[in-house]
């Protein structure tokens, strides 16, 4: 990314300020940029020409980090410049669809899952909106005032995750209450760390679809589960508490 300014007529001689994108290959219309921003990037006169510079729908564009820019709808800046709420969650569910589609076919009852897999996982997932797809957040975010953990505790959190719960997959036992409350335990702990920026809900969604799969509950769908549900169910888990969970997945198999 870089900035720039060209010069307006008039009087006073003001410039107006721009952002080119180098993911979306975009000029935006911006304020100008504040002065560490301006050490960080690189500054040029008179690039484009006036029609090239568009509006921009973007708030938080003077940070400097895709994660943070988004519209005031709460669509998250993405390569395609999508801006419509509507058309970035289909382009999102077709990809999700696409991906537990091809894992199916992909995965063996004997592969074993861990955090560096799933972060692949994310990236064939999210990887054609967004440029930070398959990689831990590095902000902070929070939904209905609940703050998930900080990003700098991330890291941590996975290898805990990797080496206490992903090490013993597949899951050995066949029976039934024993997988629904093992997978519940991967997928809890997974929704409480809230790893990316976004497509946590589905990503644990996935997990728990391909845990079911290699002990041949082929047809389960965990997508239509909501995520209100999941939500509210992650934070139970950090609890340590799987109930909830339980009880979801119970129900999908029930329902399969």
């Amino acid at each position: 990314m870089y900035y720039g300014y060209n010069k307006r007529t008039g009087i006073r001689g003001n410039y107006k300020y721009w952002y080119f994108d180098d993911i979306s290959k975009k000029y935006y219309e911006c304020r100008k940029p504040s002065e560490y921003i301006v050490r960080k990037s690189k500054i040029v006169k008179n690039h484009p020409s006036a029609n090239q510079i568009i509006p921009c729908p973007w708030q938080n564009l003077n940070y400097g980090n895709h994660e943070l820019i988004e519209t005031k709808e709460g669509v998250l800046f993405n390569k395609g410049g999508i801006i419509d709420k509507k058309e970035i969650d289909s382009f999102e569910n077709f990809h999700f669809t696409t991906l537990i589609t091809e894992l199916i076919h992909e995965i063996t009852p004997n592969t074993k899952l861990s955090v560096k897999l799933i972060n692949k996982w994310h990236q064939r997932f999210l990887g054609q909106l967004y440029s930070w797809a398959g990689k831990y957040r590095t902000v902070d975010i929070s939904k209905t005032g609940f703050r998930w953990p900080p990003f700098n505790k991330i890291q941590s959190a996975m290898n805990d995750l990797d080496r206490n719960l992903l090490s013993n997959t597949p899951i050995s036992s066949n029976i039934e209450e024993d997988i629904i409350l093992k997978v519940a335990q991967i997928v809890g702990e997974l929704l409480f760390i809230h790893p990316f920026r976004e497509g946590n809900g589905r990503i644990a969604k996935l997990v728990g679809t391909i845990l079911f799969f290699q002990k041949d509950y082929p047809s389960l769908d965990l997508s239509s589960v909501s995520n209100n549900n999941w939500i509210n169910a992650s934070l139970d888990a950090y609890a340590k508490n799987y109930d909830p969970l339980v009880l979801i997945l119970r129900k999908a198999i029930e329902s399969d």
